[in-house]
């Protein structure tokens, strides 16, 4: 009885909360700010020709993360016979996620009504296009898994939890394809991001879902279990990355001594420390998991933004003799780096208004779609 009466305080009959209007303000400011940068007011993004890409785009690869880990556990769930309530709220976190992921990707290209030629003028060689493409076929297949399971179709089911972990699995390929593939971006041309980039999602996705357990005590064990494994050898391939950066000398390392030893040091280290180490030693202990979970989240976010951080530290051509590229200031080692890129307020509200979209989504379509 208690518990019906805290409930009814928290949630009205219609399934809000006393949060809703407040991420609710907060949407309705990035669209102002998004407008305004529709409209080519200077200073509502500091991108330019050396620094194309930016907040948007690390904001993308976190949701993108999100969305291709909890959509794999969500299809793998279809196979072992679970509860369905279980997976439908993996379903929505990967929906949405995969929603949000698709708005940064439109915020960054400065207009949605360029983003049709995604659609029917793909340039099928340039790899971001099978990010376009396997978002799509992720948020296709999810809605058709979330309908047979609500209707019983077991034969559909299957089929759509197949291309949803095929789908799922190749998105984060392909982004890591994507970056590895650019010329002339020396910070993203390591193999061992496609090692990350696969290993964040899957973190990612057990994280999630730890935090959408309730009463299902074997869940919450083997999610706890997943998460230590995915902590342990997230830290181990960032332990292999800074041995490599010391050791090793040229170009190639100077994008991550940037990140170890140089501008964004305090933040590397802060993320490894607070959002690695610390969910470990919570989880092994078993003391404060949930807390450990959105650190460990906060943290794949904060190694995104690193990630695009990074690779605008040193522009096209940098190495090019007889280029002279304004914005290049004296860097490591003698090399030329661009002077760093940092996002201005209205990118960081536009940002937040994204990542309110996604709690508000969540938190009605669990209220209201998912009975407990």
């Amino acid at each position: 009885m208690e518990t019906k009466v805290e409930n009814n305080v928290a949630t009205n009959k219609r399934g809000f909360t006393w949060s809703d209007p407040i991420l609710a303000l907060i949407i309705m400011a990035g669209l102002v700010m998004w407008i305004l940068s529709l409209q080519g007011n200077p200073g509502t993004n500091s991108l330019n020709d050396f620094a194309p890409w930016g907040i948007y785009i690390a904001l993308f690869i976190f949701f993108e993360a999100i969305a291709a880990g909890t959509m794999v556990i969500a299809a793998i769930m279809n196979f072992i016979k679970v509860d369905v309530l279980s997976q439908k709220r993996l379903l929505l976190v990967g929906l949405v996620s995969a929603l949000c992921a698709g708005l940064a990707i439109i915020a960054d290209l400065g207009s949605p009504f360029v983003a049709w030629r995604l659609f029917f003028t793909p340039v099928v060689s340039a790899p971001m296009i099978l990010d376009v493409w396997f978002v799509s076929l992720i948020i296709i297949s999810g809605i058709v898994l979330w309908w047979a399971l609500s209707k019983d179709k077991a034969q559909v089911a299957k089929g759509s939890s197949i291309v949803l972990i095929v789908s799922s699995l190749l998105l984060p390929l392909a982004t890591s394809w994507l970056f590895t593939s650019l010329p002339g971006k020396l910070a993203w041309t390591g193999t061992i991001e496609f090692a990350v980039f696969l290993l964040q999602a899957g973190l990612a996705g057990v994280c999630v879902f730890y935090l959408l357990q309730k009463n299902n005590d074997s869940f919450k064990e083997i999610s706890r279990n997943l998460v230590i494994f995915f902590i342990t050898i997230n830290l181990l391939l960032l332990l292999g990355q800074i041995g490599s950066t010391l050791y090793a000398s040229g170009t190639s390392t100077l994008s991550d001594l940037a990140l170890i030893s140089g501008t964004y040091k305090f933040v590397f280290w802060g993320q490894l420390l607070v959002c690695l180490v610390l969910p470990l030693a919570l989880f092994l202990t078993r003391k404060t998991m949930l807390v450990a979970s959105y650190l460990v989240l906060g943290g794949i976010a904060v190694s995104k933004y690193l990630f695009i951080a990074k690779g605008n530290h040193m522009p096209f051509l940098q190495n090019v003799e007889g280029i002279d590229i304004p914005m290049l200031l004296s860097g490591n080692a003698g090399y030329k780096t661009l002077a760093l890129y940092a996002p201005v307020w209205q990118e960081c509200i536009i940002v937040l208004a994204i990542a309110s979209l996604f709690a508000l989504s969540i938190g009605i379509g669990i209220r209201m779609f998912i009975k407990n």
